[in-house]
Formats: structure tokens, sequence, C-alpha cells
């Protein structure tokens, strides 16, 4: 009887998949999208491209259904109220957006992308009409007449993978950019000749207010020009972008091409952002959450100011913009991928948390630490970033822990920032003998550091020490660097000053796959496992946590006999438990018997999982 039952939910789960339901079809783009009314209410629809029926802007609220949408999200939030619910078709919407519409505590306006949504201000340029110029080779001309703004920005949203080879201050970050995480954004040169040397960057021939003549355009991997290749964009500068409303429910949104400064998204309070997809792309300097008492999960935010290195020629460069910036107080992020930006991460504010971090691909900072009081970091995996943390100063009472990083503590405190106080890395497993440094980049050492490592492993190559670099004082002329074991005994015998304390700590000089799984990250191919081996040193040898419950994936934290360190915690679980939560569920049961009925699983491990199954929905009731 239960495998009947099992069968039955996993097949109407296939279906569900795969087959249409009715008042689902597909979109000329291949998209799926929905022209039944949705459940509940009160429901608005918009449809920028008049999928279920033909949009208009000028419809009154009354007047809005699945059939009569409005055209664009700003004119729903020109009317929506309290307790609305706006659905959003597939579809590009090329238009500004900004709106301060609140919600209640009680009744929060509810955003919902039924597919694919992109939203953001841009331009298509019609690569059909791209011509090469005479003497170079690589260029080509695109007509665009529409007038130039300062700090448009041209992206090219197809291209082979790329090899972004960072060399910032002898300490290169290298990873691979994918299309997927793309669109890409090029470098802005000032001359063609300039376009045909540099791969990936442009050329304007118009000044800024006029109405451009033509874009030159050298793609990356030498793409030529074509509707199904490059697909070259403008992303407009608009000042009105933000949405900054209280109590609003976000779900399944891109907000993509969108060249301003500092955009503010859920810059209000109790701003929820609950989407699988989320992606906030090429926004040069997203300000995300300055409010009080916001909440996002499962969003990512990529590709805004970053270097690679082509030849000798290093480009886009353009400052320091942040990826994603948390500010305000009690907001939490968590499971956020942030990558490919010249400062991945800015954490400020109060009471802030970023549970669950996917950092990679930054030349300069992972994450910026400054100005911030009980902030708190965990479940972080961060690989290609040259200072994973550099804590700036001003930061009180600062926790990170469980964290599995390639790179290195960077340590500043500047005088407009103020004293730090109180910051610790507990359980985190560092992969650079370099890391554990006071007066890294340092250029004055005004203040003392309170700064605590413990239980955590540091990974050094065959041959090398843990060594730490040392500021020697307020007036310091250069930095002093120990080995690890002289460091602590200087401090010990109080020779140093403005010691960190050092506890619990594990240096490690094999290989390095016996600490995690994958080993160090690899850039050619783009990949990293941090999942423990059975053995590890990390295993059970970490300090107990009150808010650590769980790892990166979510397994409940600890298993064994104590918590590991690192962002996973090593779990041998049942055959079927694949959330390592001591329970097997229905979804895993209906997986265990697909794997069986397409033989790769054997049926005596299938039955014994539904018997482990069977006891799990008893022990439950």
């Amino acid at each position: 009887m239960a495998v009947g039952l099992v069968l039955v939910l996993f097949f109407k789960g296939q279906q569900g998949l795969h087959g249409n339901a009715i008042g689902e079809l597909p979109s000329p783009e291949g998209l799926t999208f929905s022209c039944t009314a949705q459940p509940g209410g009160p429901n608005y629809y918009v449809d920028g491209q008049s999928l279920c029926g033909p949009c208009s802007d000028g419809r009154a609220k009354a007047e809005n259904a699945v059939l009569t949408p409005w055209c664009t999200m700003a004119r729903a939030a020109t009317l929506v109220e309290p307790g609305d619910s706006v659905f959003v078709q597939p579809g590009k919407y090329p238009h500004p957006f900004s709106w301060t519409i609140s919600g209640t505590a009680n009744a929060p306006i509810t955003w919902k992308a039924l597919g694919d949504v992109i939203v953001g201000t841009w331009d298509d340029l019609d690569d059909s009409q791209a011509t090469p110029v005479p003497g170079y080779p690589h260029v080509y001309k695109i007509p665009y007449y529409h007038a130039w703004q300062y700090n448009d920005l041209v992206y090219q949203t197809f291209f082979d993978p790329i090899l972004v080879d960072d060399d910032n201050e002898n300490n290169p970050s290298f990873f691979f950019l994918q299309e997927e995480d793309g669109p890409l954004l090029m470098a802005n040169v000032t001359s063609i000749a300039e376009v045909d040397r540099v791969e990936g960057s442009y050329f304007v021939n118009a000044a800024y207010e006029t109405i451009a003549q033509e874009v030159y355009i050298h793609p990356y991997n030498h793409r030529v020009p074509s509707a199904s290749a490059t697909d070259v964009v403008v992303g407009i500068t608009s000042w009105s972008h933000g949405i900054t409303g209280d109590y609003n429910i976000y779900d399944g949104f891109t907000f993509d091409y969108n060249s301003q400064n500092e955009m503010a998204f859920c810059g209000g309070e109790y701003c929820i952002n609950v989407g699988e997809h989320n992606r906030f792309l090429n926004i040069k300097g997203l300000k995300y959450f300055g409010g009080n008492d916001n909440y996002a999960e499962n969003i990512s935010s990529a590709n805004m100011f970053f270097r690679t290195q082509a030849g000798d020629y290093s480009f886009f460069d353009q400052g320091e913009g942040w990826g994603f910036v948390l500010g305000g107080e009690r907001n939490t992020v968590k499971n956020v991928h942030v990558y490919h930006n010249f400062n991945n991460f800015l954490l400020a504010g109060t009471d802030n948390k970023v549970i669950g971090a996917h950092v990679h691909g930054a030349p300069n900072h992972g994450f910026e630490n400054s100005d911030q009081t009980n902030g708190y970091i965990a479940n972080l995996q961060s690989y290609g970033v040259q200072d994973v943390f550099y804590l700036r100063g001003g930061i009180q009472n600062a926790l990170y822990e469980g964290i599995t990083v390639q790179g290195i503590i960077g340590f500043e405190e500047h005088e407009n920032h103020g004293k730090n106080n109180g910051i610790t890395f507990r359980n985190v497993i560092f992969d650079d003998c370099w890391i554990a440094e006071v007066g890294y980049g340092v250029q004055s050492c005004e203040y003392e550091p309170t700064i605590t490592i413990e239980n955590s492993i540091f990974f050094c190559d065959a041959g090398e020490t843990l060594q730490i670099q040392h500021c020697v004082g307020p007036n310091m002329v250069t930095d002093l660097t120990y080995s690890y074991e002289e460091y602590v005994t200087k401090c010990a015998n109080h020779d140093l000053t403005n010691c960190m304390t050092l506890r619990n700590i594990q240096v490690i000089t094999d290989n390095y796959d016996q600490v995690v799984e994958g080993g160090r990250y690899q850039f050619h191919t783009d990949s990293w496992d941090i999942h423990l081996p059975s053995g590890s040193p990390a295993i059970d040898a970490g300090a107990p946590s009150l808010l650590l419950t769980e790892d990166f994936e979510g397994d409940i934290r600890p298993q064994g006999a104590g918590y590991d360190i690192g962002a996973d915690e090593f779990a041998e679980c049942g055959l079927a438990d694949l959330d390592c939560d001591g329970f097997i569920d229905n979804q895993e049961i209906s997986g265990m018997i697909a794997g069986w009925i397409q033989g790769q699983v054997p049926m005596a491990d299938t039955i014994s999982a539904i018997k482990d199954w069977k006891d799990d929905q008893a022990s439950l009731h």
C-alpha cells in the first residue's frame, strides 16, 4: 500500500514538471506562462508582452484582470494597496522602476513573477546591422540613434567561458565567467584603435547628451556579431530606480542592465524577498537593504565593478562598487550568491545577519566590514577573492563562524570608522598561510585590534608555515612578520602589543583533500567541493554555538560528537535522508523510488528506504 502511494506521488510530480496544466501555454520565447486567474486575492496582473491579452497602462484598477493586464510594474505600483498581489507575466520590462508604495504588517503587498521576468532600462542594439570596420580586424560598428547619457553602459549577453585573472597587488584571483553568469559588462575605452586591442570593449562616437551615431564593439572571445551570438545591449542611465516601500514581498525577479549608482532595493522596512531565482545583475553599487527588519532568501547579485586581465590591459576597473550592501538594522539574508564584483559584500549597520553565502570572484574584497554592531556571518564559502574579510573599523561585537574560505583577512582601521572591538572568527577553515594578519595594508595602527580566532584550521602548502604579519604601533614604519609559533610565544611573553587571541588552532601542511572533499578551488574547471571527507581533522573539532544550527546546505548541526569546523557539517545519513535531518520525507522517498525505476538504485536499498520512511511517518505523529 505504501509503495503504491509513493509511486502515485512521484509520477504526479513528474507530470507537474513537464506537462502543461489548463491555462498554461508556451510563450514565443519558449517560456511557460499562465492565463488562469491566480487563487486568492485581490490579484492584479502585469503582462508587457500581451501574452494573455492586450495590455494597457490606461486601465483603472477595477478593469485589471489576467486577460486585461497592465503593461508595466510601475503602473501597478501607483494603484496597488495593502493586501494586494501583483502577478507579472514572463518577458523583458525595459522601463524605469521606482516606487515607495507600502503594505502593512498584516497586509503586505506581494509581487510574484510567473516566469522569467527581467526588469531594467536598456536598448537592444540591432546586431544584424553590425559591419566590420576596415583596418581594425576585431571591431564592428552598430548604428545607435539615441541620446548617450553619462554612465550609460554596454553589455554582451552571449559569450564563451572567460578566464578572469585579476593580478591585483600580486595576489591574483582566478575564476571562470560562464555564459549563465552574464550578461557581461564591456569595457569603455577611448578610441577605435583601443577597441581593436582590447577584447570585450566598446567605444561610442558621441558626446554625452547628444545623439550617438554608432557604437564600436570588440566582442568577448572575438565573437562575430549576430542575433544569436552577441546580443549587445545598452544599459541606460536612470536615476529614478529604487524600491523603498515597506512590507513588500518579491518573488522571482531579475533586475538587469541597470546603469546607475546605489540603487535602493528594499530600502524601506519589512521587505521580504523569498524567490527561488531572484537576481540582481549589473546594477552599479547595488544598495540592498538600507532599511530595517528586511529578509531575503535565495538571491544573487553579480557582475558589477570587476576586472579581467587581457594581455597587459586590465579592463573594467571602475572603482569600489559593491555587489551587495547590507545596512540598516535587524536585516537577514540567507543563501545569497554574490560574485564577480570589485567588492562583493559590504556589511554594516546593527544586528544584521548573513546566513549561508557563496562569495567568489572579487579582485578587491569579499566582505568589507565597517561601522557595524553585532554583525553575524555564518556558513560562508568563498574563493577567488583577494581579501575575504576586510575589517575597516568601527566594528563592535562581530561573530563570523562555520566558514570555509580561500583568501586572507585584511585588517585596517580608519579614523572616520573608529575602533574595532570584539571580532571573533570561530570554526573556520582558512586555506592560506598568510590569512591571520593584523596590519595587512595598514597605514595607521592607531587603534588596538581585538580579534579572536578560535577552533579553526589553517592549511599551508608543503614546506610552508603559518605566518602572521603584525602591525608595530601607531607610528609604524613597517610590518613585522612572524611564524605562528614565534607570534604565540612573543604575545605570551608580552614582547608584542595589540596581539590577536589565537585559541585551539590547527596548522596543516599536507594534502588539502584531507581537510575538504574537493581540495582547493580549481579555476580551470570552475569547481570546488567543500564537503568534509571521512577522517577530516575538521570533524567534531569545532566550538559549540547557539546560533549555528545547520550547515551551508541545511544539514542539522551538530552531528556526531560535536560541531565541525567549516561551512559543512559531516553527516553519514541514511540512503534516502538527503537533507540529513534524521527523517525520510515524501519527496526523498519519491526520489529513491524514481532511482529504482531508472535502474540507478538497487531494489534492496529501495525496500529498506521505504521501511525507514514508514517508520519516520509514524514517528512524526
